[in-house]
Protein backbone atom coordinates (compact mmCIF):
# COMPACT_ATOMS: atom_id res chain seq x y z
CA UNK A 1 0.00 0.00 0.00
CA UNK A 2 2.74 2.43 1.02
CA UNK A 3 4.35 3.04 -2.36
CA UNK A 4 1.14 2.97 -4.41
CA UNK A 5 -0.66 5.32 -2.03
CA UNK A 6 2.19 7.83 -2.08
CA UNK A 7 2.42 7.61 -5.86
CA UNK A 8 -1.29 8.37 -6.33
CA UNK A 9 -1.50 11.02 -3.62
CA UNK A 10 -1.86 14.55 -4.91
CA UNK A 11 0.73 17.08 -3.64
CA UNK A 12 -2.06 19.19 -2.13
CA UNK A 13 -3.39 16.28 -0.07
CA UNK A 14 -3.62 16.55 3.70
CA UNK A 15 -0.11 16.69 5.21
CA UNK A 16 -0.98 14.36 8.12
CA UNK A 17 -1.81 11.58 5.69
CA UNK A 18 1.36 12.12 3.69
CA UNK A 19 3.52 12.23 6.84
CA UNK A 20 2.06 8.96 8.14
CA UNK A 21 2.78 7.23 4.85
CA UNK A 22 6.31 8.60 4.66
CA UNK A 23 7.01 7.48 8.21
CA UNK A 24 5.79 3.94 7.40
CA UNK A 25 2.73 4.06 9.71
CA UNK A 26 0.49 2.38 7.14
CA UNK A 27 -2.26 1.32 9.56
CA UNK A 28 -2.68 4.84 10.96
CA UNK A 29 -2.56 6.21 7.42
CA UNK A 30 -5.33 3.84 6.33
CA UNK A 31 -7.45 4.75 9.38
CA UNK A 32 -6.96 8.44 8.62
CA UNK A 33 -7.92 7.87 4.99
CA UNK A 34 -11.03 5.91 6.06
CA UNK A 35 -12.11 8.68 8.40
CA UNK A 36 -11.54 11.35 5.76
CA UNK A 37 -13.70 9.46 3.25
CA UNK A 38 -16.38 8.87 5.88
CA UNK A 39 -16.62 12.63 6.55
CA UNK A 40 -16.75 13.39 2.84
CA UNK A 41 -19.49 10.83 2.37
CA UNK A 42 -21.51 12.56 5.07
CA UNK A 43 -20.94 15.98 3.45
CA UNK A 44 -22.10 14.71 0.06
CA UNK A 45 -25.00 12.65 1.50
CA UNK A 46 -23.54 9.64 -0.26
CA UNK A 47 -25.96 7.19 1.39
CA UNK A 48 -28.85 9.09 -0.13
CA UNK A 49 -27.05 8.95 -3.46
CA UNK A 50 -26.70 5.18 -3.01
CA UNK A 51 -30.43 4.77 -2.35
CA UNK A 52 -31.10 6.73 -5.52
CA UNK A 53 -28.88 4.30 -7.45
CA UNK A 54 -30.82 1.35 -6.07
CA UNK A 55 -34.17 2.60 -7.41
CA UNK A 56 -35.40 -0.09 -9.76
CA UNK A 57 -35.32 0.31 -13.50
CA UNK A 58 -33.33 3.52 -13.88
CA UNK A 59 -30.07 2.18 -15.36
CA UNK A 60 -27.28 -0.37 -14.85
CA UNK A 61 -25.14 1.41 -12.25
CA UNK A 62 -22.74 -1.21 -10.85
CA UNK A 63 -19.52 0.88 -11.35
CA UNK A 64 -21.17 3.78 -9.51
CA UNK A 65 -22.17 1.48 -6.68
CA UNK A 66 -18.57 0.22 -6.45
CA UNK A 67 -17.31 3.80 -6.17
CA UNK A 68 -19.75 4.42 -3.32
CA UNK A 69 -18.58 1.21 -1.60
CA UNK A 70 -15.04 2.59 -1.61
CA UNK A 71 -16.33 5.38 0.63
CA UNK A 72 -18.91 3.65 2.79
CA UNK A 73 -16.94 0.48 3.45
CA UNK A 74 -13.33 1.64 3.30
CA UNK A 75 -12.24 -0.16 6.47
CA UNK A 76 -13.53 -3.50 5.21
CA UNK A 77 -11.28 -3.35 2.12
CA UNK A 78 -7.71 -4.49 1.95
CA UNK A 79 -5.72 -1.46 0.78
CA UNK A 80 -4.37 -3.31 -2.27
CA UNK A 81 -7.90 -4.35 -3.31
CA UNK A 82 -9.19 -0.84 -2.69
CA UNK A 83 -6.62 0.78 -4.98
CA UNK A 84 -7.08 -1.93 -7.61
CA UNK A 85 -10.83 -1.24 -7.68
CA UNK A 86 -10.28 2.52 -7.78
CA UNK A 87 -7.91 2.28 -10.76
CA UNK A 88 -10.33 0.04 -12.66
CA UNK A 89 -13.07 2.63 -12.18
CA UNK A 90 -10.78 5.40 -13.42
CA UNK A 91 -9.95 3.26 -16.46
CA UNK A 92 -13.66 2.89 -17.26
CA UNK A 93 -13.93 6.66 -17.51
CA UNK A 94 -10.84 7.17 -19.63
CA UNK A 95 -11.77 4.51 -22.20
CA UNK A 96 -15.09 6.16 -23.16
CA UNK A 97 -14.89 8.18 -26.37
CA UNK A 98 -18.60 8.66 -27.24
CA UNK A 99 -20.66 10.91 -24.95
CA UNK A 100 -23.98 10.67 -26.84
CA UNK A 101 -25.24 7.46 -25.26
CA UNK A 102 -26.51 6.28 -21.91
CA UNK A 103 -23.23 4.43 -21.31
CA UNK A 104 -21.25 7.58 -22.12
CA UNK A 105 -23.32 9.58 -19.62
CA UNK A 106 -22.98 6.97 -16.87
CA UNK A 107 -19.21 6.99 -17.39
CA UNK A 108 -19.34 10.77 -17.19
CA UNK A 109 -21.18 10.43 -13.89
CA UNK A 110 -18.54 7.96 -12.69
CA UNK A 111 -15.72 10.39 -13.50
CA UNK A 112 -17.61 13.22 -11.82
CA UNK A 113 -18.26 11.06 -8.75
CA UNK A 114 -14.63 9.95 -8.42
CA UNK A 115 -13.50 13.55 -8.69
CA UNK A 116 -15.77 14.63 -5.84
CA UNK A 117 -15.10 11.62 -3.60
CA UNK A 118 -11.33 11.24 -4.03
CA UNK A 119 -9.80 14.64 -4.89
CA UNK A 120 -6.64 13.67 -2.92
CA UNK A 121 -5.72 11.12 -5.61
CA UNK A 122 -4.12 12.48 -8.78
CA UNK A 123 -6.10 10.40 -11.36
CA UNK A 124 -9.35 11.76 -9.91
CA UNK A 125 -8.78 15.24 -11.30
CA UNK A 126 -8.45 14.03 -14.89
CA UNK A 127 -11.41 11.69 -14.42
CA UNK A 128 -13.51 14.54 -13.06
CA UNK A 129 -12.66 16.79 -16.00
CA UNK A 130 -13.35 13.98 -18.45
CA UNK A 131 -16.62 13.15 -16.73
CA UNK A 132 -17.77 16.76 -16.70
CA UNK A 133 -16.96 17.07 -20.40
CA UNK A 134 -18.93 13.91 -21.19
CA UNK A 135 -21.95 15.19 -19.28
CA UNK A 136 -21.95 18.58 -21.00
CA UNK A 137 -21.43 17.01 -24.42
CA UNK A 138 -24.22 14.53 -23.76
CA UNK A 139 -26.71 17.24 -22.79
CA UNK A 140 -25.90 19.05 -26.02
CA UNK A 141 -25.78 16.08 -28.41
CA UNK A 142 -28.43 13.75 -26.99
CA UNK A 143 -31.20 16.37 -26.79
CA UNK A 144 -33.00 18.39 -29.45
CA UNK A 145 -32.44 21.76 -27.79
CA UNK A 146 -35.64 21.46 -25.75
CA UNK A 147 -34.88 18.41 -23.64
CA UNK A 148 -36.02 15.52 -25.87
CA UNK A 149 -33.69 12.72 -27.09
CA UNK A 150 -34.06 11.30 -30.58
CA UNK A 151 -36.14 8.17 -31.17
CA UNK A 152 -33.06 5.94 -30.88
CA UNK A 153 -32.36 7.09 -27.32
CA UNK A 154 -35.91 7.91 -26.23
CA UNK A 155 -36.26 4.72 -24.18
CA UNK A 156 -33.34 5.93 -22.03
CA UNK A 157 -34.87 9.34 -21.23
CA UNK A 158 -35.56 8.49 -17.58
CA UNK A 159 -32.22 6.81 -17.05
CA UNK A 160 -30.49 9.87 -18.51
CA UNK A 161 -32.55 12.17 -16.29
CA UNK A 162 -31.60 10.04 -13.29
CA UNK A 163 -27.90 10.30 -14.18
CA UNK A 164 -28.04 14.08 -14.63
CA UNK A 165 -30.11 14.57 -11.47
CA UNK A 166 -27.64 12.61 -9.33
CA UNK A 167 -24.71 14.60 -10.77
CA UNK A 168 -26.40 17.94 -10.17
CA UNK A 169 -27.42 17.00 -6.63
CA UNK A 170 -23.82 16.02 -5.83
CA UNK A 171 -22.51 19.20 -7.40
CA UNK A 172 -24.88 21.34 -5.33
CA UNK A 173 -23.64 19.70 -2.13
CA UNK A 174 -20.00 20.05 -3.17
CA UNK A 175 -20.55 23.64 -4.33
CA UNK A 176 -19.09 22.68 -7.71
CA UNK A 177 -21.66 22.27 -10.49
CA UNK A 178 -21.19 19.72 -13.29
CA UNK A 179 -22.23 22.21 -16.01
CA UNK A 180 -23.06 25.84 -16.71
CA UNK A 181 -26.27 27.73 -17.53
CA UNK A 182 -26.75 26.48 -21.10
CA UNK A 183 -26.61 22.84 -20.03
CA UNK A 184 -28.81 23.56 -17.02
CA UNK A 185 -31.55 24.78 -19.37
CA UNK A 186 -31.34 21.53 -21.30
CA UNK A 187 -31.61 19.57 -18.06
CA UNK A 188 -34.72 21.47 -16.99
CA UNK A 189 -36.31 20.95 -20.39
CA UNK A 190 -35.59 17.21 -20.04
CA UNK A 191 -37.63 17.21 -16.81
CA UNK A 192 -40.62 18.68 -18.64
CA UNK A 193 -40.26 16.23 -21.53
CA UNK A 194 -40.17 13.35 -19.06
CA UNK A 195 -43.45 14.57 -17.58
CA UNK A 196 -44.94 15.16 -21.02
CA UNK A 197 -44.35 11.55 -22.06
CA UNK A 198 -45.71 9.98 -18.85
CA UNK A 199 -48.78 7.75 -18.61
CA UNK A 200 -51.37 7.80 -15.84
CA UNK A 201 -49.62 5.00 -13.89
CA UNK A 202 -46.31 6.89 -14.11
CA UNK A 203 -44.74 4.62 -16.75
CA UNK A 204 -43.15 6.06 -19.87
CA UNK A 205 -44.98 6.35 -23.18
CA UNK A 206 -43.84 3.58 -25.61
CA UNK A 207 -42.44 1.57 -22.67
CA UNK A 208 -43.93 -1.27 -20.59
CA UNK A 209 -46.43 -0.42 -17.91
CA UNK A 210 -45.20 -0.53 -14.31
CA UNK A 211 -45.45 -4.05 -12.89
CA UNK A 212 -45.77 -2.88 -9.27
CA UNK A 213 -45.94 0.18 -7.05
CA UNK A 214 -42.22 0.13 -6.26
CA UNK A 215 -41.33 1.17 -9.82
CA UNK A 216 -43.91 3.96 -9.68
CA UNK A 217 -42.50 5.18 -6.37
CA UNK A 218 -38.95 5.09 -7.75
CA UNK A 219 -40.00 7.27 -10.68
CA UNK A 220 -41.78 9.66 -8.36
CA UNK A 221 -38.66 10.01 -6.19
CA UNK A 222 -36.67 10.79 -9.32
CA UNK A 223 -39.07 13.54 -10.38
CA UNK A 224 -39.28 15.04 -6.91
CA UNK A 225 -35.50 15.26 -6.63
CA UNK A 226 -35.26 16.68 -10.16
CA UNK A 227 -37.93 19.30 -9.42
CA UNK A 228 -35.97 20.38 -6.34
CA UNK A 229 -33.12 21.28 -8.73
CA UNK A 230 -35.41 22.90 -11.34
CA UNK A 231 -35.95 26.68 -11.45
CA UNK A 232 -39.01 26.42 -13.73
CA UNK A 233 -42.10 26.72 -11.53
CA UNK A 234 -44.35 25.56 -14.36
CA UNK A 235 -42.75 22.10 -14.20
CA UNK A 236 -44.05 21.73 -10.64
CA UNK A 237 -47.57 22.49 -11.82
CA UNK A 238 -47.21 20.01 -14.65
CA UNK A 239 -46.01 17.35 -12.21
CA UNK A 240 -49.03 18.07 -10.04
CA UNK A 241 -51.31 17.26 -12.97
CA UNK A 242 -49.31 14.36 -14.42
CA UNK A 243 -47.83 12.26 -11.62
CA UNK A 244 -49.84 9.33 -10.26
CA UNK A 245 -51.61 10.12 -7.01
CA UNK A 246 -51.59 13.88 -7.59
CA UNK A 247 -54.84 15.39 -8.82
CA UNK A 248 -55.65 18.95 -9.78
CA UNK A 249 -59.31 19.88 -9.24
CA UNK A 250 -61.09 20.61 -12.51
CA UNK A 251 -61.63 24.32 -13.09
CA UNK A 252 -59.00 25.36 -10.57
CA UNK A 253 -56.58 28.20 -11.27
CA UNK A 254 -53.74 25.72 -11.70
CA UNK A 255 -55.74 23.83 -14.34
CA UNK A 256 -56.31 27.08 -16.24
CA UNK A 257 -52.61 27.95 -16.20
CA UNK A 258 -51.67 24.53 -17.55
CA UNK A 259 -54.34 24.64 -20.23
CA UNK A 260 -52.62 27.69 -21.75
CA UNK A 261 -49.23 25.95 -21.83
CA UNK A 262 -47.92 24.10 -24.88
CA UNK A 263 -48.52 20.46 -24.04
CA UNK A 264 -48.26 19.22 -27.65
CA UNK A 265 -44.75 18.89 -29.03
CA UNK A 266 -43.19 18.28 -32.45
CA UNK A 267 -39.49 17.56 -32.95
CA UNK A 268 -38.28 16.62 -36.41
CA UNK A 269 -34.75 16.34 -34.99
CA UNK A 270 -35.89 13.74 -32.47
CA UNK A 271 -38.36 12.24 -34.98
CA UNK A 272 -40.96 12.22 -32.21
CA UNK A 273 -44.22 14.12 -31.87
CA UNK A 274 -46.96 14.37 -29.28
CA UNK A 275 -50.47 15.52 -30.21
CA UNK A 276 -52.26 16.11 -26.92
CA UNK A 277 -55.40 17.94 -25.80
CA UNK A 278 -54.17 18.82 -22.30
CA UNK A 279 -52.03 17.70 -19.38
CA UNK A 280 -54.86 15.70 -17.80
CA UNK A 281 -54.67 11.95 -18.43
CA UNK A 282 -58.42 11.97 -19.07
CA UNK A 283 -57.81 13.93 -22.28
CA UNK A 284 -56.52 12.24 -25.46
CA UNK A 285 -52.84 12.19 -26.31
CA UNK A 286 -51.21 10.60 -29.36
CA UNK A 287 -47.44 10.00 -29.38
CA UNK A 288 -45.69 9.29 -32.68
CA UNK A 289 -42.13 8.09 -33.26
CA UNK A 290 -40.83 7.71 -36.81
CA UNK A 291 -37.08 7.16 -36.45
CA UNK A 292 -34.74 4.40 -35.35
CA UNK A 293 -35.58 2.73 -32.05
CA UNK A 294 -32.39 1.79 -30.19
CA UNK A 295 -31.53 -1.89 -30.15
CA UNK A 296 -35.12 -3.12 -30.10
CA UNK A 297 -36.04 -5.86 -32.59
CA UNK A 298 -37.87 -4.83 -35.73
CA UNK A 299 -41.53 -5.58 -35.05
CA UNK A 300 -42.79 -3.99 -38.26
CA UNK A 301 -42.96 -7.42 -39.87
CA UNK A 302 -45.06 -7.05 -43.01
CA UNK A 303 -43.77 -3.82 -44.48
CA UNK A 304 -40.16 -2.96 -43.75
CA UNK A 305 -37.16 -5.16 -43.20
CA UNK A 306 -35.23 -2.43 -41.41
CA UNK A 307 -36.00 0.22 -38.84
CA UNK A 308 -36.28 3.03 -41.39
CA UNK A 309 -39.67 1.89 -42.61
CA UNK A 310 -41.68 1.90 -39.41
CA UNK A 311 -43.79 4.24 -37.35
CA UNK A 312 -44.62 3.69 -33.70
CA UNK A 313 -47.73 5.20 -32.11
CA UNK A 314 -49.43 5.33 -28.72
CA UNK A 315 -52.88 6.70 -27.98
CA UNK A 316 -53.81 7.36 -24.35
CA UNK A 317 -57.33 8.34 -23.35
CA UNK A 318 -59.17 8.39 -20.03
CA UNK A 319 -56.04 7.04 -18.33
CA UNK A 320 -56.09 4.01 -20.68
CA UNK A 321 -53.55 3.04 -23.33
CA UNK A 322 -55.83 2.48 -26.31
CA UNK A 323 -53.23 1.98 -29.05
CA UNK A 324 -49.57 1.13 -28.54
CA UNK A 325 -46.91 -0.28 -30.85
CA UNK A 326 -45.75 -0.26 -34.46
CA UNK A 327 -48.22 0.78 -37.15
CA UNK A 328 -47.54 -1.86 -39.80
CA UNK A 329 -48.81 -1.88 -43.37
CA UNK A 330 -48.60 -4.02 -46.48
CA UNK A 331 -49.20 -2.25 -49.81
CA UNK A 332 -49.03 -3.82 -53.25
CA UNK A 333 -49.99 -2.86 -56.79
CA UNK A 334 -51.02 -5.52 -59.25
CA UNK A 335 -49.65 -8.14 -56.85
CA UNK A 336 -46.23 -6.50 -56.49
CA UNK A 337 -45.45 -5.31 -52.98
CA UNK A 338 -44.15 -1.81 -52.40
CA UNK A 339 -40.92 -1.50 -50.40
CA UNK A 340 -39.75 1.58 -48.49
CA UNK A 341 -37.04 3.72 -50.05
CA UNK A 342 -35.10 5.90 -47.60
CA UNK A 343 -36.40 7.23 -44.30
CA UNK A 344 -39.60 8.72 -42.96
CA UNK A 345 -39.65 12.52 -42.92
CA UNK A 346 -42.10 15.04 -41.49
CA UNK A 347 -43.58 17.17 -44.28
CA UNK A 348 -46.07 19.20 -42.23
CA UNK A 349 -46.89 19.88 -38.58
CA UNK A 350 -49.48 22.22 -37.17
CA UNK A 351 -50.17 22.92 -33.50
CA UNK A 352 -53.10 25.20 -32.67
CA UNK A 353 -55.21 25.64 -29.52
CA UNK A 354 -58.01 23.72 -31.26
CA UNK A 355 -56.07 20.97 -33.03
CA UNK A 356 -52.75 19.29 -33.85
CA UNK A 357 -51.71 17.82 -37.20
CA UNK A 358 -48.66 15.83 -38.30
CA UNK A 359 -47.90 14.52 -41.78
CA UNK A 360 -45.12 12.06 -42.56
CA UNK A 361 -43.88 10.85 -45.91
CA UNK A 362 -41.92 7.83 -47.11
CA UNK A 363 -40.82 7.10 -50.67
CA UNK A 364 -41.84 3.73 -52.03
CA UNK A 365 -40.51 1.54 -54.80
CA UNK A 366 -42.01 1.90 -58.26
CA UNK A 367 -42.32 5.68 -58.21
CA UNK A 368 -44.91 5.89 -55.42
CA UNK A 369 -44.93 7.45 -51.98
CA UNK A 370 -46.80 6.97 -48.74
CA UNK A 371 -48.11 9.92 -46.74
CA UNK A 372 -49.31 9.27 -43.21
CA UNK A 373 -51.68 11.69 -41.48
CA UNK A 374 -52.25 12.23 -37.75
CA UNK A 375 -54.93 14.73 -36.76
CA UNK A 376 -56.32 15.41 -33.28
CA UNK A 377 -59.16 17.92 -32.86
CA UNK A 378 -59.27 18.91 -29.19
CA UNK A 379 -62.70 20.51 -28.95
CA UNK A 380 -64.29 18.05 -31.38
CA UNK A 381 -62.71 15.06 -29.60
CA UNK A 382 -61.83 13.52 -32.94
CA UNK A 383 -58.75 11.63 -34.04
CA UNK A 384 -58.01 10.84 -37.68
CA UNK A 385 -55.31 8.35 -38.64
CA UNK A 386 -54.90 7.92 -42.38
CA UNK A 387 -52.59 6.71 -45.11
CA UNK A 388 -52.38 8.11 -48.63
CA UNK A 389 -50.77 6.14 -51.45
CA UNK A 390 -49.91 8.38 -54.41
CA UNK A 391 -47.57 8.72 -57.33
CA UNK A 392 -44.47 10.87 -57.19
CA UNK A 393 -45.17 14.49 -58.20
CA UNK A 394 -43.80 14.26 -61.76
CA UNK A 395 -46.05 11.28 -62.57
CA UNK A 396 -49.08 12.21 -60.54
CA UNK A 397 -51.33 13.10 -63.51
CA UNK A 398 -50.48 10.00 -65.54
CA UNK A 399 -53.34 7.64 -66.48
CA UNK A 400 -53.63 4.08 -65.24
CA UNK A 401 -54.21 1.00 -67.27
CA UNK A 402 -57.47 -0.94 -66.88
CA UNK A 403 -57.06 -3.48 -64.12
CA UNK A 404 -54.36 -1.61 -62.20
CA UNK A 405 -55.19 -2.11 -58.53
CA UNK A 406 -53.70 -1.11 -55.17
CA UNK A 407 -54.16 -3.50 -52.25
CA UNK A 408 -53.67 -2.06 -48.77
CA UNK A 409 -53.59 -3.59 -45.28
CA UNK A 410 -52.97 -1.57 -42.11
CA UNK A 411 -52.49 -2.95 -38.58
CA UNK A 412 -52.95 -0.54 -35.68
CA UNK A 413 -51.75 -2.17 -32.42
CA UNK A 414 -54.30 -2.21 -29.59
CA UNK A 415 -53.22 -1.49 -26.03
CA UNK A 416 -52.64 -4.48 -23.72
CA UNK A 417 -56.05 -4.20 -22.02
CA UNK A 418 -58.16 -3.04 -24.99
CA UNK A 419 -60.86 -5.12 -26.65
CA UNK A 420 -62.60 -4.48 -29.94
CA UNK A 421 -65.99 -5.52 -31.29
CA UNK A 422 -68.08 -4.66 -34.32
CA UNK A 423 -70.50 -1.78 -34.17
CA UNK A 424 -74.17 -2.08 -34.97
CA UNK A 425 -75.31 -5.31 -36.69
CA UNK A 426 -73.35 -5.91 -39.89
CA UNK A 427 -71.64 -2.57 -39.45
CA UNK A 428 -68.06 -1.97 -40.55
CA UNK A 429 -67.16 0.29 -37.61
CA UNK A 430 -65.55 -0.92 -34.37
CA UNK A 431 -65.99 -0.11 -30.68
CA UNK A 432 -62.94 -0.03 -28.39
CA UNK A 433 -63.23 -0.58 -24.64
CA UNK A 434 -61.03 -1.68 -21.74
CA UNK A 435 -60.80 -5.11 -20.12
CA UNK A 436 -59.92 -3.46 -16.81
CA UNK A 437 -63.22 -1.73 -16.25
CA UNK A 438 -65.65 -3.56 -13.96
CA UNK A 439 -68.42 -2.19 -16.16
CA UNK A 440 -67.96 -1.99 -19.91
CA UNK A 441 -67.22 1.60 -20.92
CA UNK A 442 -66.65 2.46 -24.57
CA UNK A 443 -63.48 4.52 -25.02
CA UNK A 444 -63.79 5.19 -28.75
CA UNK A 445 -65.73 4.35 -31.89
CA UNK A 446 -63.67 3.78 -35.05
CA UNK A 447 -65.23 4.57 -38.43
CA UNK A 448 -63.73 3.53 -41.81
CA UNK A 449 -65.09 6.18 -44.23
CA UNK A 450 -63.60 4.47 -47.30
CA UNK A 451 -65.82 1.43 -46.65
CA UNK A 452 -69.58 1.24 -46.94
CA UNK A 453 -71.41 1.52 -43.63
CA UNK A 454 -72.86 -2.01 -43.99
CA UNK A 455 -70.79 -5.09 -44.76
CA UNK A 456 -71.42 -6.71 -48.16
CA UNK A 457 -69.75 -9.48 -50.11
CA UNK A 458 -68.73 -6.95 -52.76
CA UNK A 459 -67.11 -4.57 -50.27
CA UNK A 460 -63.58 -3.37 -51.25
CA UNK A 461 -62.21 -4.20 -47.81
CA UNK A 462 -62.96 -4.61 -44.11
CA UNK A 463 -62.18 -3.28 -40.65
CA UNK A 464 -61.68 -6.02 -38.06
CA UNK A 465 -59.67 -7.03 -34.98
CA UNK A 466 -56.92 -9.63 -35.38
CA UNK A 467 -54.09 -10.62 -33.01
CA UNK A 468 -54.51 -7.57 -30.75
CA UNK A 469 -54.53 -5.19 -33.70
CA UNK A 470 -57.14 -3.15 -35.52
CA UNK A 471 -56.86 -4.23 -39.17
CA UNK A 472 -58.06 -2.15 -42.12
CA UNK A 473 -58.06 -3.81 -45.54
CA UNK A 474 -58.83 -1.71 -48.59
CA UNK A 475 -58.38 -1.89 -52.34
CA UNK A 476 -58.94 0.47 -55.22
CA UNK A 477 -58.23 1.00 -58.90
CA UNK A 478 -55.64 3.39 -60.21
CA UNK A 479 -52.54 5.23 -59.02
CA UNK A 480 -53.78 6.44 -55.65
CA UNK A 481 -55.65 5.36 -52.54
CA UNK A 482 -56.80 7.12 -49.37
CA UNK A 483 -57.32 4.97 -46.25
CA UNK A 484 -58.65 7.01 -43.30
CA UNK A 485 -59.89 5.91 -39.89
CA UNK A 486 -61.95 8.34 -37.81
CA UNK A 487 -61.88 7.84 -34.03
CA UNK A 488 -64.75 9.33 -32.06
CA UNK A 489 -63.14 9.93 -28.65
CA UNK A 490 -66.24 11.46 -27.05
CA UNK A 491 -67.33 8.57 -24.82
CA UNK A 492 -70.96 9.55 -24.27
CA UNK A 493 -71.48 10.49 -27.95
CA UNK A 494 -70.76 6.90 -29.00
CA UNK A 495 -74.17 5.86 -27.61
CA UNK A 496 -76.04 7.96 -30.15
CA UNK A 497 -76.74 7.55 -33.91
CA UNK A 498 -73.89 7.94 -36.35
CA UNK A 499 -73.35 7.48 -40.07
CA UNK A 500 -70.95 8.27 -42.90
CA UNK A 501 -71.06 8.51 -46.68
CA UNK A 502 -68.58 8.65 -49.51
CA UNK A 503 -69.12 11.84 -51.51
CA UNK A 504 -68.75 12.74 -55.16
CA UNK A 505 -65.86 15.09 -55.88
CA UNK A 506 -66.27 17.32 -58.92
CA UNK A 507 -63.73 19.12 -61.12
CA UNK A 508 -64.81 21.21 -64.13
CA UNK A 509 -68.29 19.67 -63.94
CA UNK A 510 -66.90 16.14 -64.14
CA UNK A 511 -66.70 13.42 -61.51
CA UNK A 512 -63.18 12.94 -60.10
CA UNK A 513 -62.10 9.26 -59.74
CA UNK A 514 -61.08 8.06 -56.28
CA UNK A 515 -57.48 7.57 -57.37
CA UNK A 516 -57.28 11.38 -57.57
CA UNK A 517 -59.43 12.62 -54.67
CA UNK A 518 -61.81 11.38 -51.99
CA UNK A 519 -64.50 13.14 -49.96
CA UNK A 520 -66.62 11.93 -47.04
CA UNK A 521 -69.43 13.12 -44.79
CA UNK A 522 -69.24 11.83 -41.22
CA UNK A 523 -72.07 12.32 -38.75
CA UNK A 524 -71.63 11.70 -35.03
CA UNK A 525 -74.96 12.35 -33.32
CA UNK A 526 -75.61 16.09 -33.90
CA UNK A 527 -72.13 16.84 -35.27
CA UNK A 528 -71.40 16.51 -38.99
CA UNK A 529 -68.02 16.79 -40.69
CA UNK A 530 -66.60 17.01 -44.20
CA UNK A 531 -63.32 15.15 -44.81
CA UNK A 532 -61.43 15.62 -48.08
CA UNK A 533 -58.11 14.40 -49.44
CA UNK A 534 -56.50 15.19 -52.78
CA UNK A 535 -54.16 12.55 -54.20
CA UNK A 536 -52.90 14.75 -57.04
CA UNK A 537 -51.36 18.20 -57.43
CA UNK A 538 -53.56 21.01 -56.00
CA UNK A 539 -56.47 22.13 -58.13
CA UNK A 540 -59.93 23.60 -57.57
CA UNK A 541 -62.54 20.95 -56.81
CA UNK A 542 -66.04 20.89 -55.36
CA UNK A 543 -67.45 18.68 -52.62
CA UNK A 544 -71.07 19.17 -51.47
CA UNK A 545 -70.97 22.57 -53.17
CA UNK A 546 -67.87 23.58 -51.18
CA UNK A 547 -64.89 24.71 -53.29
CA UNK A 548 -61.51 23.43 -52.14
CA UNK A 549 -57.92 23.90 -53.28
CA UNK A 550 -56.60 21.70 -50.50
CA UNK A 551 -54.34 18.78 -49.92
CA UNK A 552 -56.14 17.69 -46.72
CA UNK A 553 -59.30 19.27 -45.33
CA UNK A 554 -61.63 18.78 -42.38
CA UNK A 555 -64.62 21.03 -41.79
CA UNK A 556 -67.67 21.08 -39.57
CA UNK A 557 -71.19 21.67 -40.86
CA UNK A 558 -72.90 24.69 -39.31
CA UNK A 559 -76.57 25.49 -40.04
CA UNK A 560 -75.93 29.23 -40.23
CA UNK A 561 -72.47 29.59 -41.75
CA UNK A 562 -72.17 26.41 -43.82
CA UNK A 563 -68.91 24.52 -43.53
CA UNK A 564 -66.51 25.90 -40.92
CA UNK A 565 -62.87 25.00 -41.47
CA UNK A 566 -61.16 23.03 -38.74
CA UNK A 567 -58.04 22.05 -40.72
CA UNK A 568 -56.98 23.09 -44.23
CA UNK A 569 -53.59 21.87 -45.44
CA UNK A 570 -52.47 23.36 -48.73
CA UNK A 571 -49.28 22.46 -50.56
CA UNK A 572 -47.19 24.44 -53.02
CA UNK A 573 -47.64 23.45 -56.64
CA UNK A 574 -43.84 23.35 -56.88
CA UNK A 575 -43.64 20.64 -54.24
Amino acid sequence: MHDRFLELLHPSAEKTLRNLLQSGEDKKAWDTWSELLHERGEELAIREYRRFLEDAGLAPTEPLERAVDLVLETKTWKPTDWFSCYEKLIALVSEIKEAASLEGQLRGELGWLCGLLFPELKPSKAACEKGRGLLIEGLEELLDGAGLPDSEHFANLRSLLGCWTRCLALGKRADFLPWKTKSQRQYEWAIQQTLRFTRKDGSQVFGPEFADKSASLAFRRLIEQALALDSDLEDREIAQAVLPGRKTPAGSKKETVLASSGVSYFSDWSQIALLRSGWSHELPGLAVSYGRVGDEPNDAKPFAQGTDGRVRIELNLKAQTVLSGFWDIVVSRNGRRFEPVGDWAATCDVSEPTHDYLELELSLSGGFRLQRHFFLAHEEELLILADSILREADNVRGPFAPGDRIEYESRLPLGPAIRSRAGKPQGTDRLLFSNRAAKEVVLARVLPPSLAEQETDAAPGALCADDDALVLRLSGEGNGLFAPLVFDLHGSRTRYPYTWRQLTVGEKLEKVPREKAAGFRVQLFKDQYLLYRSLTAPTNRTVLGHNLVSDFFLGRFDKETGIETILDVEIDEEE
